[in-house]
């Protein structure tokens, strides 16, 4: 072959390449939902989250000890920013009260259920508790997963108004 005929067959091949339609879907996980968490007057304080979760790609549990990102199905946003702005929506800020978050968990698994395991911590009182539950998936896909994932922050959001420090009298 030909130095001619490499080269055609070359920009051929990444002619093709470059003509894959990008089938990537992105999702906010602040999106649209009931606010189905009482608000309260903390401020959203420090977010972490596992290194596992410091991806665009969402995750998925696929076996006993096993995680796989979704290649073609993205967060929007980093996934500490959507936490916040899932968080603030019930946690008004408007004390000089914060609350801390500490995600250990977040992520869907093939059997249709998504698990969040956190901690929090007040601040400055340093009162600290825990939230670990299991949402079932509303149905099959990304959509349901993602929204079981918003339904689940909420929870967490009634538990940390629940155990909110209150001043004595």
């Amino acid at each position: 072959m030909n130095s001619k005929t490499a080269g055609i067959i070359l920009t051929l091949m990444l002619a093709s390449c470059a003509s894959a339609p990008d089938d990537t879907k992105y999702y906010l996980l602040s999106g649209t939902t009931e606010n189905s968490a009482a608000e309260c007057d903390l401020s959203v304080g420090r977010i972490t989250i596992p290194a596992y979760l410091r991806t665009s790609a969402i995750i998925v549990q696929t076996g006993e000890s096993e995680l796989t990102p979704a290649i073609s199905h993205r967060w929007s946003e980093p996934l500490a920013d959507g936490i916040r702005r899932v968080l603030s929506r019930c946690l008004t800020g408007r004390s000089n009260e914060r609350v801390n978050i500490d995600i250990r968990h977040l992520h869907g698994n093939t059997n249709g259920r998504t698990h969040l395991e956190a901690r929090w911590a007040y601040h400055p009182s340093g009162i600290a508790g825990g939230f670990s539950e299991v949402e079932e998936q509303s149905g099959a896909g990304y959509e349901p997963l993602v929204a079981s994932h918003r339904k689940l922050l909420a929870g967490l959001c009634r538990e940390v108004c629940a155990n909110r420090p209150r001043p004595l009298r």
